[in-house]
Parts: C-alpha cells; structure tokens; sequence
C-alpha cells in the first residue's frame, strides 16, 4: 500500500480529517488517497458496519451498554446513530441515556480529537511507516527494496497499461495564485448556496438562517487570512478553534451567535463543497484506480480497533 496505508489508518472517517489531508498533502498525495479511501467506506458502509458490531459486542455483554455508547463517538454522525439504533433495540429502557452519551462523545472527539490527531497521530504514523518501512525494505510505494535500497524485480502478471498516471509522483497539487475578486466570488456563491441548499433540505427558512451562513463564512474567511501567515497550522484547524471559541459561554457574544446558527443543518450547508470535493476526485480518476482491496481491510480494522478500544477504556472508567 505504500504511504497509502499512513492516511488508512490515521482517518476516523470524519470530514475534518479529509479537509486537514486534503491542505497539507493533496489531493494526488497517496496519503489523502488512504484517508478518502476509508472516509468513502465509512460514509457507505461504515454506519451499517458500526450497527453490526456493536449489536454483536452489545448482545454479547462483555461490555456496559454505556461504555459502548461512549465508544461510538469516534466515526462519523450516520455510523454513530447505526451503532445507537442496534443498542437502542438491545437495550430499550437504556436508549436514552445511550443516545445522550454517544451525542456527547462524538461532541468531545469532534473537538478534541481532531487536535489530536493533526498534532499527535499524524506525527507518530508519519514516523512509524518511516521505522516499518526501513524494516521491512519498502519504498514509498510498497515496493520491495533489496539490501542496497534499489527496488527488487518483480515480476509481472499482466502488462502494465503505459497510460496510465503515476498519482504517486505528485505528492502536492501545483500552486494557484488568485486575485482578491476570485475569493470575494468564490465565498459569495459558496454562502448563496448554503443558504439555499439548507433552505431546501430543511424545508424553511429564515434571516437568521442567512446570517448563520454568513457568519460561517466570515469565519472561513479569517481561518485563510490567519492560515496564511501561519502556514503551519491549515485554515481547518483554524476554523474549527475559531468556531469553538466563537460559541463558548464565555464570550458575551457566543449566545447570539448560537442563535443565529442552531437551526442550520451542516449537511445542507456543505452539500455543495461535497459536491465540489466528488468532482475534484472525478478528476484524479486513476487515483482511487490504485485502491485495492487492502484498503477495505485495513479501513475495518481501523473502525474496529478504535471502537472497542474507547469502549474498554470507557468500561475501565465507568467501573472505577
């Protein structure tokens, strides 16, 4: 899998961490290739994946009901509500406490976790492919090296298509210098529809329903001026703690602008930059051609792995 197998297994299919690879790799990058790979099975799969095995750890009762409630914050909205859904029928007279605490722990990591793993697991995945891959005589592609760091022949069941694009040879995307009125456009028709994609999915709207999108805007915006002179943390980062700090209780404003912005579904308001992000992939067509079916493995592994582990910790902390 080469460095495809870094983004595997550091990607909890939540759409900050696409966002976050996307800045500082690229979107050729084999590492955003791993963490869309696993953020694409988890969006499809993943809730019905999460239902099943927490249903199976549930009825088996090794763990609390509580503890696996909590243990289902770490993937995305749809793969929490599967797992809450196959407990909530394990447990009935459970299912609202279960809800609550899964709500409240996809909340915490949401927050938490996204710093800690931009600064934390990222970092040590980084250097843990560096240390397996010296070990075991692999090059950035997963190819075999011999003994003097050369790549082994190997041989070859079928021809190679000579067509076809070398995405690993590009590991950042080419930089594109834009003029002040492309971003004034760009935010313009990006907060117009917002507007009118939460307006239609939700089935209402209201003037506080566009300033909640403008206000979200706005705070995109300054996460690109604040990225751009620290070009060490990316504008996700930065929008993230400006949107929590901008909703904090202690700040005099946070009330008013919670008001303005708690009717708003964050589905609806990014539909469109989804959409965008599809036709960015659609464009790079022979890099998810390199996916294969360790992807899928290592994907459950991952979702696996995680989950119980935040259950047995939320076990050990419940019993203490």
């Amino acid at each position: 899998m080469g460095r495809t197998a870094i983004g595997a297994t550091w990607a909890i299919d939540r759409e900050s961490y696409l966002a976050y690879a996307l800045q500082r790799f690229g979107v050729k990058s084999p590492v955003y290739r791993g963490v869309f790979s696993v953020w694409l099975l988890g969006s499809v799969f993943g809730a019905v994946f999460i239902s099943l095995l927490a249903g199976l750890l549930g009825g088996m009762g090794i763990f609390d009901p509580l503890a696996l409630a909590l243990g289902l914050g770490l993937g995305s909205g749809s793969m929490m509500l599967g797992g809450v859904a196959a407990l909530s029928i394990l447990y009935p007279g459970q299912a609202p406490e279960i809800m609550a605490l899964a709500a409240l722990s996809n909340l915490v990591t949401n927050l938490v976790g996204f710093y800690a793993g931009a600064f934390l697991s990222l970092p040590m995945s980084l250097r843990l492919y560096k240390f397996w891959s010296r070990l075991f005589r692999r090059d950035d592609e997963g190819k075999r090296l011999d003994r003097n760091g050369n790549p082994v022949a190997a041989k070859l069941r079928r021809p190679q298509d000579r067509s076809k694009v070398d995405v690993s040879a590009v590991l950042q995307d080419p930089e594109v210098r834009t003029k002040p009125s492309t971003w004034i456009i760009a935010f313009g028709a990006s907060i117009a529809a917002g507007v009118v994609l939460n307006a239609l999915g939700t089935k209402s709207t209201s003037i506080n329903d566009v300033i909640g999108v403008v206000i979200l805007g706005l705070l995109t915006a300054l996460a690109f001026v604040l990225a751009k002179y620290v070009p060490a943390v990316p504008s996700s980062v930065w929008v993230l703690a400006l949107a929590t700090l901008a909703t904090a209780p202690i700040l005099p404003f946070s009330g008013l602008i919670v008001s303005f912005t708690h009717n708003l579904d964050p589905l609806y308001v990014g539909l469109g930059s989804i959409a965008l992000l599809g036709m960015n992939v659609g464009r790079d067509i022979n890099a998810l051609k390199t996916l294969n079916w360790r992807t899928v493995i290592v994907a459950t592994i991952t979702f696996s792995a995680s989950f119980i582990a935040a259950a047995a910790l939320a076990q050990f902390v419940i019993h203490i």
